[in-house]
Order: C-alpha cells, then sequence, then structure tokens
C-alpha cells in the first residue's frame, strides 16, 4: 500500500471514528426516567368571603395636613361568622360605635405617616385593626379579613 492512500484511510478512520461513536451514543434508546409523583395542594377549608359595606361615607378632619378625607368602606369576612351579625347590629344601632373606632383608626393613620398620599395605604390596615380588636372574640381573633376602601377622598 503507498503512503498517500495510508493516509487517507487514517484521516478517514480519524475523523469517522469519532463520528460514529457520537451518533451510535445519541441514537441508543434513553433510560426511562423515573415517575415524578406530584402531591396535589390540599383545598383550603376556609369559607368564602362576604362583604358587609358601611353604608356611610366616613369624612375626618386631618389637623396635621389641614385636610379632611372621606371613605367609604367595605370589610371582607368569612361567612357564616358570628361576628357579621354584631358588625351588622352595630351599624344598624347607629349609636356611634363603629363611627368612633373607624374615626380613631383614621386619625391614628394621620399619626403614623408623614405625607397625605401615603394615607390611602395606612388606613385600610389600622381600620382592619381597631375592628378586630371591638369584634374578636377568643375562637376567632381577627374576624375581618381585609378592609376594602371603596371610595377615597382629600380636600
Amino acid at each position: 500500500m503507498d503512503s498517500s492512500k495510508l493516509l487517507g484511510f487514517l484521516g478517514f478512520a480519524l475523523i469517522m471514528g469519532p463520528f460514529s461513536f457520537g451518533m451510535a451514543t445519541t441514537l441508543a434508546p434513553a433510560a426511562k426516567p423515573e415517575p415524578v409523583v406530584v402531591v396535589a395542594p390540599t383545598p383550603s377549608k376556609r369559607p368564602e368571603p362576604i362583604y358587609v359595606p358601611y353604608v356611610m361615607p366616613l369624612t375626618v378632619t386631618l389637623p396635621k395636613f389641614n385636610r379632611s378625607v372621606s371613605v367609604k368602606i367595605s370589610f371582607m369576612m368569612d361567612s357564616g361568622s358570628p361576628a357579621i351579625d354584631e358588625l351588622q347590629a352595630q351599624m344598624d344601632a347607629f349609636d356611634g360605635r363603629v363611627d368612633a373606632v373607624l374615626t380613631g383608626a383614621i386619625n391614628e393613620a394621620e399619626d403614623a405617616v408623614n405625607d397625605i398620599d401615603r394615607l390611602r395605604s395606612a388606613i385600610p390596615q389600622l381600620i382592619r385593626h381597631a375592628i378586630n380588636v371591638q369584634l374578636g372574640t377568643e375562637e376567632d381573633p381577627q374576624p375581618v379579613r381585609e378592609v376594602l376602601l371603596t371610595s377615597y377622598a382629600h380636600q
């Protein structure tokens, strides 16, 4: 065999050897993966929410900002909670207890913030805390899940 044929064969073998090995490993059947067990999350046992609106708009003077704020509020509570009936009874009585709690919470929000624009985000948290203190029991210390401002204006 002459040297040119030998060099051609070696060149062919050097190129086709790794190529053939790569093709064989690529086309080989893959090992079957183990099945993945997905555990579904357990559904929440929390009851559906109900929204209890505070029908009257509440206007509070803010001396720190030399303005007044007017809000309408809805309380999100668990349906079937006994606190709903108590809150509704207090609002229907128009005796001022709920007004006093809400006004006090808005005044606390005024003291807690340094800017009138941040007041809007502080009001729901403080109202929720104040109402929960008033309505909460040992079995359900936080009957109000969320306070929604359905209307907000300051002038």
